[in-house]
C-alpha cells in the first residue's frame, strides 16, 4: 500500500489561530484553578501578550512593554507566562498594579489560542473582537496594538 503524503502527514495537528475579526477564545486566563477567563478580563479594551521564559526574545519584549505599561498606566494589560512558578512570581512582582500576569502552558495556549509564537500580543476591543494580532518585541509593535484600539 501506498502512503500517500497526507497520510504521511497525519500526525501533525492542526489549530485555529485567533485571528483579527474573530472573538478572543473564553478560555481560562491560566491553568490554574480560581482564575478568570480571557474575556473576563475585558475591561474596555485589553491588550494581550504571550511570553515565554524558554524564549531569549521574550526578556527583551518584557523590557519593553515595561516602559510600554509606565507611559501607558491606564492601559489593560494581560500577560500570559509560560514558566515556571518563580518565572511567575518575578513578573507579576514587576508588574504589580501595571499588568495582570497568569501562568499558561505552552499546549494550552497552542490548543485554546492557537498561538505558535512568542512574543506576541493581542488587541482585544470591548465586544471582545481582536482588532490586532502580532509579534511583539520593539516599541513601535506595542504602539501599533495600542493604535489598533483607537
Amino acid at each position: 500500500m501506498k502512503e500517500t503524503k497526507q497520510e504521511h502527514l497525519r500526525f501533525l495537528r492542526t489549530y485555529k489561530e485567533a485571528v483579527v475579526g474573530d472573538r478572543l477564545p473564553d478560555a481560562p486566563a491560566s491553568d490554574e484553578a480560581d482564575h478568570p477567563t480571557l474575556s473576563a478580563c475585558i475591561r474596555g479594551h485589553l491588550l494581550l501578550f504571550i511570553v515565554s521564559v524558554h524564549c531569549e526574545l521574550c526578556y527583551d519584549a518584557l523590557r519593553e512593554l515595561y516602559a510600554f505599561v509606565l507611559e501607558r498606566p491606564h492601559s489593560n494589560v494581560v500577560i500570559l507566562l509560560e514558566g515556571d512558578e518563580s518565572a511567575w512570581a518575578t513578573l507579576n512582582e514587576q508588574f504589580a498594579g501595571r499588568a495582570r500576569v497568569f501562568r499558561k502552558s505552552k499546549a494550552a495556549i497552542l490548543r485554546e489560542l492557537g498561538t505558535r509564537g512568542v512574543p506576541w500580543g493581542y488587541a482585544v476591543q470591548a465586544d471582545g473582537r481582536i482588532c490586532a494580532s502580532l509579534p511583539c518585541s520593539a516599541p513601535e509593535d506595542f504602539e501599533q496594538l495600542a493604535a489598533a484600539l483607537g
